[in-house]
Formats: structure tokens, sequence, C-alpha cells
């Protein structure tokens, strides 16, 4: 489960082993996209091109993170209590 609490940003902090298990998650799943266009299209790739792609994908879901956050937070002081709350 991740951590609930949030750093001055508005973002929420992961310990050190829930962001190794977010980062193979996303390697895993980019492994497997990967994997899947080199057999439709027949291409090649490097486990290094894998490995940036990976490190790329999971810095643009931090970076996506705040904006989700910010309209979570936007959303829910319209509406109130959060689930979280009850």
């Amino acid at each position: 489960r991740m951590a609930d609490t949030e750093d001055d940003d508005g973002r929420l902090r992961m310990d050190a082993a829930e962001e190794q298990r977010l980062k193979a998650a996303v390697h895993y799943a980019v492994g497997e996209i990967v994997s899947q266009q080199q057999e439709a299209e027949g291409l090649e790739f490097t486990k290094q091109f894998i490995a940036a792609l990976t490190e790329t994908t999971y810095r643009m879901f931090g970076a996506h993170s705040s904006c989700l956050t910010a309209l979570r937070s936007q959303h829910w002081a319209h509406h109130g209590t959060m689930a979280a709350d009850l």
C-alpha cells in the first residue's frame, strides 16, 4: 500500500521499497509492450533501450502525478469529504 502522506507540493510520498516496487512494475509493463512490438514489427530493442524507456516513463508519471493530485484536490474541494476521510 502506498503511503498516504503528502509533501509540501501536495504530491504523495513513497518509501524506498514502495518506489522500487513501482519502478519494477513500470519496467515489467514497458518490457511487455516492447516485446509485443518486437513480435508485431519484427524489430529488436536492446536492454539499454528498455531501461531508458522505463526511466523516461517513470519520470513522466512523476511529472503528471502533481497535476492529478491538484485535480483530485480541486474536485474534492467542491464535493466535500474524500472517501479516505470516511
